[in-house]
């Protein structure tokens, strides 16, 4: 299947990136959850740019990190096959002309081993009813989304407005909300006046491939372990690289810099003339596209029903250039710019 990216917010239709958060005070006052260390095998671990600190894990809070293998939406789209792929949920279906009927995969479950239901479905997309400061792709479906109705635990229907329904930007919210866990998101609600307080640095609960291990907004570095026991393994197998690190980097020529030393494996940066990587300079470096033109005008990243985001392809891995591959089972992301690795 498709693996994760990081997902850009619903008003991100560009290849322009997120600002860093700027506020110092702000930032003083966050907590920042610490492993006892941050050495970690080389050979393990994929590295990843990121432009922003990890100063909350809240999707609704503006220009903070997004990892979809953190937190997961019922559907991903696949840009380049144009075809929405099921992730959290195993199928949908109108099962009228109004009614989308949603079932969940068998056995979805938080990191905390708590079940993920359709509970958690509808306590999602219902936070911007009572709570005003969610706001985005999440309230606005509601301008066409009249009720969600719990079937049972595993089952939900989604019944747009008779006099205003509008299909596709329902089918396209579904691939840009992540679900969130009820359990812990209603207690968060009568500990803070605005949600938009709520970091969820501490211990966050997910149910996604990875779960955070380290993060410092000092050091503008994120470490993710993967969960052995994800909920997803019978369905989707297991990403093979045991961590991701996120690292902020500040500059383009850095990025470059750090790709060709083999510091990173992907970065988010234009790199000028990347072929001559490979074609001059003879190093195990590559692009998601073999042929020319390397800079071809392709999806950012898989996940949101947006054409800014990653190729999927499957059944093709003989022909990734990248070794180190963030692969489920038998197909895989190919990355704009990647370190081919021998291990």
């Amino acid at each position: 299947m498709i693996v994760y990216a990081k997902k850009k917010t619903a008003l991100t239709t560009s290849l322009a990136m997120i600002l860093l958060l700027t506020s110092t005070p702000f930032l003083s006052k966050l907590p920042i959850v610490r492993a006892q260390t941050t050495e970690i095998p080389r050979e393990e671990a994929f590295y990843m740019e990121s432009w922003e600190d990890p100063t909350a894990f809240n999707p609704f809070i503006p220009n903070v990190p997004s990892f979809r293998s953190f937190l997961e939406p019922l559907f991903v789209f696949d840009a380049w096959h144009f075809k929405l792929v099921p992730w959290l949920a195993e199928s949908s279906e109108w099962i009228s002309y109004l009614t989308l009927r949603i079932k969940l995969h068998d056995g979805t479950m938080w990191n905390d081993g708590q079940s993920l239901t359709s509970a958690d479905i509808n306590y999602t997309f219902c936070l911007p009813i009572r709570k005003s400061e969610i706001t985005g792709v999440i309230a606005d479906l509601w301008t066409y989304l009249d009720h969600i109705a719990v079937v049972n635990s595993t089952t939900v229907d989604f019944v747009l407005k008779a006099e205003n329904p509008n299909k596709y930007i329902l089918t396209q919210t579904l691939t840009q909300i992540e679900i969130l866990p009820m359990h812990i998101w209603s207690v968060a609600e009568t500990q803070y006046a605005s949600l938009l307080d709520f970091t969820n640095l501490n211990n966050p609960v997910e149910s996604g491939p990875y779960k955070l291990m380290y993060a410092s907004v000092p050091e503008h570095r994120t470490i993710w372990i993967r969960n052995d026991n994800y909920w997803g393994e019978p369905y989707f197998g297991l990403p093979q690289p045991k961590y991701i690190v996120n690292i902020v980097i500040p500059s383009n020529e850095v990025g470059n810099m750090m790709l060709e030393k083999g510091e990173i494996d992907w970065p988010e940066c234009f790199m000028p003339n990347i072929w001559e990587l490979w074609e001059t300079k003879h190093l195990a470096r590559g692009s998601w596209s073999t042929n020319k033109p390397y800079y071809m005008s392709v999806s950012y990243m898989t996940g949101l029903m947006i054409f800014n985001y990653l190729k999927i392809t499957k059944g093709d891995a003989k022909e990734n250039k990248t070794l180190m591959r963030l692969s489920f089972s038998s197909s895989e992301v190919k990355v704009f710019h990647a370190i081919r690795r021998d291990n």
